[in-house]
């Protein structure tokens, strides 16, 4: 698919017109198709004499990276005349290599796809180390439910008792499926185990699994996402359900192997929830290659620290970007122009 670029203009006047919630995806998404036709002569190949062109690999249209990025694509416009920035359909860890390839300029990935790539671990079949990182921004957290009535309360239970659950892990091959895969390996379970217990293991989205859980097929559902999952907000109005807690030493194990961050599901998040359940998260960063000029990467970086309050009302799970930690636990290094803009306005140390 030959990507696409969007003008500065349509992306904030269409914001204004969406309702909150996620219906701000769905209008993304019809705006996105009705502008199609319209943004043809602004393909790649158009722009102003000298204009310096960047592709971005983000996500599918109307997901939360899609509209991540073209809040980010809106600033970094606004902010560095001349620069094009054109979207290209990605996601999951097929960004790390468009970015190696020279696909992309910029890409979206998981802190933990990022330490695998590095390391040249599934799924990657070799290293990748020409990435570079800008910034993180938001966390998307482990968040393993399951009906309350199996009485189970942990994965330590799940395992020691030999549960036969009948478990979603997402769709076959997803970032999502991927790290429950890893999660369920931390206690030395397969899939195939689970069968074997008498459980079974699906292969679902998010939608779909709810509705099986909701009609009684499902018991589990194991989504890393926002914390709360949309999806497990409107599933508790219906459903008795709660969070499984994941223990310290596989929480611990896969932040050594993966950089996975330990943290935890707060008391009241869900319906019936009253106490912390500890669980692990992996941040969401905007990678570049190592190859990238640095006084691009710091103007990058700048116009990103100087319109948080902007990228705030793009999407609600960055009101809590902070310059004093977003250039921490990325799982690249950082662009040396990034790492520049962070030591200039002295939030990472000189020593560091």
């Amino acid at each position: 698919m030959e990507p696409r670029t969007y003008q500065t203009s349509w992306f904030h006047a269409a914001w204004k017109r969406v309702g909150a919630g996620w219906n701000r995806v769905a209008a993304l998404a019809l705006s996105f198709s009705v502008l199609a036709a319209s943004l043809a002569c602004t393909r790649k190949e158009g722009g102003a004499p000298g204009a310096r062109h960047l592709t971005f690999a983000s996500g599918s249209a109307g997901g939360e990276w899609f509209i991540v990025s073209e809040g980010i694509s809106e600033i970094l416009r606004k902010s560095m005349p001349g620069l094009v920035v054109t979207d290209t359909p990605g996601g999951g860890a097929g960004n790390i290599k468009l970015l190696a390839s020279g696909r992309a300029d910029l890409a979206f990935s998981h802190t933990w796809m990022i330490k695998a790539a590095l390391d040249g671990r599934e799924p990657y079949d070799r290293p990748y180390r020409q990435v570079r990182s800008i910034a993180h921004f938001y966390p998307s957290t482990a968040q393993f439910m399951v009906v309350t009535k199996t009485g189970l309360d942990s994965l330590d239970d799940l395992v020691r008792k030999r549960y036969p659950l009948r478990l979603s892990v997402h769709q076959t091959g997803s970032s999502v499926e991927h790290v429950n895969r890893l999660l369920l390996g931390g206690y030395g379970v397969t899939y195939q185990d689970i069968e074997s217990w008498g459980g079974k293991v699906f292969f679902l989205g998010a939608q779909e699994s709810a509705d099986m859980i909701r009609d009684g097929h499902l018991e589990a559902y194991s989504f890393v996402t926002i914390l709360p999952a949309v999806t497990f907000k409107d599933l508790s109005v219906t459903r008795d359900i709660r969070p499984l807690s994941i223990s310290e030493t596989v929480v611990r194990r896969l932040q050594e192997e993966y950089g996975f961050l330990p943290t935890v599901i707060p008391a009241g998040t869900f319906k019936g929830q009253e106490r912390d359940v500890p669980t692990l998260s992996t941040y969401t960063v905007l990678l570049v290659r190592e190859d990238m000029p640095e006084e691009l990467a710091y103007g990058m970086t700048k116009a990103i620290v100087d319109n948080l309050k902007y990228l705030a009302l793009v999407h609600s799970a960055l009101k809590e970007m902070d310059p004093h930690r977003m250039w921490k636990d990325n799982g690249a290094p950082l662009h040396p122009g990034a790492e520049k803009l962070y030591r200039e306005i002295g939030v990472m140390p000189r020593t560091y």
